[in-house]
């Protein structure tokens, strides 16, 4: 999907309140927690994670200091299996 233009959102109903993550793969991606007691609170993001996830991975391995790598290869890729897992698992109940 490189170069579309998609809307991407994820909406959490919880006890009392409702998350909702919007734009997650864009520089506009925000979090606007809702409740029934207060206005709406909104969180923005001062960039691309994933752009800055990628420059400091770069930069760590140019200069040789992973002390600013927040996560461990190891549970990295532990992630990895999890997400393989789960999107194997889902296309073999929808081939039965």
């Amino acid at each position: 999907m490189k170069g579309e233009k998609y809307f991407t959102e994820l909406e959490m109903w919880c006890d009392g309140c409702v998350v909702r993550l919007v734009d997650p793969y864009t520089n506009d991606c925000y979090v606007e927690i809702n409740d029934s007691l207060n206005t709406p609170q909104v969180f923005k993001f001062p960039d691309d994670p994933y752009l800055t996830e990628d420059e400091v991975f770069l930069k760590a391995l140019q200069s040789r200091d992973m002390s600013q790598i927040r996560s461990s290869y190891s549970d990295a890729v532990e992630t990895y299996k999890l997400s393989y897992q789960i999107q194997n698992g889902g296309k073999r109940k929808c081939k039965k």
